[in-house]
């Protein structure tokens, strides 16, 4: 039952934190960006199993990607627009990375987006499309991840 009451606070904070983001980066640029690439970290490192660096604090402006873990082998683009194929296929274009992640800092499922993209004719062999659905998938599935992702 703790286990389930770890999942349920998950879900009741990222979803406050995204429509807290919404609200926010809705009154126009802001540090939040950065606030949310520095988050997005953490929990590609839960996701994932290894630590992620935000560029900005290596270099601003790297094309296609915001995140990059220490082997400089995979890349993440993180972003708060609303799950969308032009995002993903211009985060594709620019990125010039092995493997690349999309993710939409939104609750909703990808696999339409991924359709979508591969039906434009994008390739999708190196590149996963995510959003917090699949951090609550995760967290569903494992409860030691559960943990980590709560704390």
């Amino acid at each position: 039952m703790k286990t389930y009451k770890t999942i349920q606070n998950i879900y009741a904070s990222l979803i406050n934190l995204e429509n807290y983001v919404i609200a926010l980066s809705s009154r126009g640029p802001t540090s939040l960006s950065t606030y949310l690439e520095n988050f997005a970290a953490q929990l590609m490192e839960v996701f994932y199993g290894y630590k992620f660096v935000n560029l900005n604090y290596k270099q601003h402006n790297v094309a296609g990607i915001d995140l990059l873990d220490e082997d400089l082998k995979h890349g993440i683009q993180v972003t708060i627009e609303r799950n969308n194929a032009k995002k993903v296929i211009k985060s594709i274009k620019k990125s010039k990375i092995n493997r690349l992640t999309i993710f939409f800092f939104d609750h909703n499922h990808t696999d339409t987006i991924t359709k979508n993209v591969q039906a434009k004719g994008y390739d999708l062999s190196n590149v996963e499309i995510i959003s917090l659905n699949n951090i609550f998938e995760d967290a569903e599935c494992n409860p030691t991840k559960a943990k980590k992702y709560n704390d």
